[in-house]
């Protein structure tokens, strides 16, 4: 399970709070940040480390896709990536999640990249055969 603490979070009132109709809220931002020390293997940020935990944060965003969203002026959500200064403001969050080394954090990325591929590959001769089958020879003139 994984535990966390924003108690060294500077203003983490405002920071990782909101107030809503039904109380006093998690900002979605913190909460994936939370996440993401388990997903990246970086288990809190500091100062020192903040780029860092942005750099594997925004890498592991572009393989496996948007984990925050906005809505757009028609209602509609919108992926957006988790930004440095979204980490910054964060120093002092912590929790126990797994450490990775920067090289097992990019092995098991590119990892991530080859089992996409893969997939992708299947669905591609699957769609090869489809076509194959379906298509028609043209009639002798």
């Amino acid at each position: 399970m994984l535990d966390w603490s924003l108690k060294n979070v500077t203003n983490q009132s405002t920071v990782c709070f909101h107030v809503d109709d039904t109380g006093i809220q998690m900002q979605a931002v913190t909460r994936q940040l939370i996440f993401f020390t388990e997903r990246i293997g970086m288990s809190r940020i500091t100062i020192e480390n903040h780029v860092e935990f942005w750099k594997r944060a925004n890498t592991w965003e572009r393989v496996h896709g948007h984990c925050l969203f906005v809505t757009d002026a028609d209602d509609k959500p919108v992926g957006c990536f988790i930004s440095l200064h979204d980490v910054k403001v964060h120093v002092g969050l912590s929790t126990n999640a797994r450490r990775l080394t920067e090289h097992k954090f990019y092995d098991e990325i590119i990892e991530a990249l080859v089992q996409d591929v893969e997939v992708n590959l299947r669905s591609e001769r699957e769609k090869c055969e489809l076509l194959s089958i379906a298509k028609v020879t043209p009639p002798n003139p």
